[in-house]
């Protein structure tokens, strides 16, 4: 099938199919390397925080999936796993919605500190993984403009790698602030990949990228506008009690 691909095409999906392949080992890294390192584990936490996990894990491995079989050119089990995937991002908007102040609240218990810092980082959960359900939306209504819908469907699992990012800065001994700041340096950076690749593949750099990078950016400044609101202080005092 692959064969059939204009020179052009057949890599530009195989160049979307290698982002796909470093975003999952983003994640990877993010969760694998602090079981790995003993600084988290299997064991101890209650069933519903493990199974919070299953519906990002899917979704990464689906994405993969998905990326490579159009590469292939094989669009009919592509499109036959795309109405799947629509149904894993709708679970995994419901989750993190429910399940972000509900871990927090058991990470306080864990020793964590109920800063504003902590409360930041859950409310860039919770709006990143909003803007991951829109972005998807938006990929599955664009479906038949498959230069939009294959970047914005990277563009969404690319923002969920935030946490993961957030986990890898803290293993390197970042904490507060820096590892703020390095996340979103290091997720900007990840699109900066996607926009190079396009400008050598293309000759130019597709928007939907930018698009990207701009839902990153108010990620964090929304995430720090509402921490300092009602609504964070409402968070904060439901993790803390």
């Amino acid at each position: 099938m692959a064969s059939r691909l204009s020179s052009g095409e057949q890599r530009e999906r195989g160049f979307l199919f290698c982002i796909a392949v470093l975003t999952a080992c983003v994640v990877v890294a993010g969760f694998g390397l602090r079981i790995v390192n003993g600084e988290t584990s299997f064991t101890g936490f209650p069933w519903w925080f493990h199974v919070h996990a299953v519906p990002m894990a899917g979704w990464i491995a689906l994405v993969v999936v998905q990326s490579w079989l159009a590469w292939q050119g094989n669009m009919s089990r592509h499109r036959q796993l795309g109405w799947v995937g629509a149904a894993l991002a709708l679970l995994m908007v419901v989750v993190g919605w429910f399940f972000t102040p509900a871990t927090g609240a058991l990470r306080v218990t864990e020793g964590v500190e109920p800063s504003l810092d902590y409360v930041t980082f859950l409310l860039v959960n919770m709006c990143n993984i909003t803007m991951f359900g829109l972005m998807v939306f938006t990929a599955i209504m664009l479906r038949k403009r498959t230069d939009w819908h294959r970047r914005l469907m990277l563009i969404a699992t690319i923002l969920v790698t935030i946490v993961a990012w957030f986990r890898v800065m803290g293993l390197v001994g970042l904490e507060g602030e820096p590892q703020f700041q390095a996340t979103r340096i290091a997720t900007i950076a990840h699109f900066g990949i996607c926009i190079l690749g396009d400008w050598i593949i293309r000759g130019r750099p597709h928007p939907a990228w930018f698009i990207g990078i701009a839902a990153i950016i108010v990620d964090f400044l929304l995430a720090r506008l509402l921490a300092v609101s009602p609504i964070g202080d409402a968070l904060f005092r439901a993790i803390a009690g």
